[in-house]
């Protein structure tokens, strides 16, 4: 987890930094911008991470806007295509980014938890009973943003904590566990 923190901190540091640097090198010029083939393999790049519940339960067509969302912030912040793929913490960034992006798209609508953890792969796990109404998922998804944002105090810590820490996963069983209660009596 430590080492996932410092990855994270490196990561948002070296943002913050090509910020900076991007106002004193020419090759961070706006003029430079990504091709179709070069964006096409950044979306691609992102498919490796369906694996995340919220992006898994996307459709292909939302994770298509997503993970263009994705590379246009990319772009934006790394004009220089050649320049961000040999970059040494590429991966991270990309990561920093995908994060963000989740985040804000959470913090837009809190029904979106339903895309983190969907209701079928909730019954499935024997989280909750089958055949609750849309009230109901309603009112249990809304006992689940209210449990995130009283134990991690943010959607981005909450995300972090999801995709980076095993102490985090058992926190978060014990909220979908304890919103689920109410639907088993």
């Amino acid at each position: 987890m430590r080492k996932n923190l410092v990855r994270a901190v490196i990561a948002l540091a070296t943002i913050a930094v090509m910020g900076g640097v991007c106002l004193y090198v020419s090759s961070c010029s706006p003029q430079r911008k990504w091709n179709e083939e070069q964006r096409r393999e950044a979306r691609e790049m992102l498919r490796a991470w369906r694996e995340i519940a919220y992006l898994n339960a996307l459709t292909e067509a939302e994770f298509d806007l997503f993970s263009a969302e994705v590379a246009d912030v990319l772009e934006e912040r790394w004009p220089s295509y050649v320049e961000f793929i040999e970059m040494p913490m590429v991966d991270d960034s990309v990561e920093v980014v995908v994060v963000a992006t989740i985040v804000s798209d959470i913090k837009a609508n809190a029904s979106n938890m339903r895309r983190l953890f969907p209701y079928d792969t909730l019954v499935s796990a024997g989280v909750l009973p089958e055949g609750l109404t849309a009230h109901q998922q309603k009112e249990y998804y809304m006992c689940l943003a209210n449990g995130v944002t009283n134990v991690f105090g943010s959607v981005q810590n909450f995300v972090w904590g999801a995709i980076n820490s095993s102490l985090d996963d058992v926190v978060i069983a014990h909220m979908l566990r304890d919103c689920a209660v109410p639907f088993w009596e």
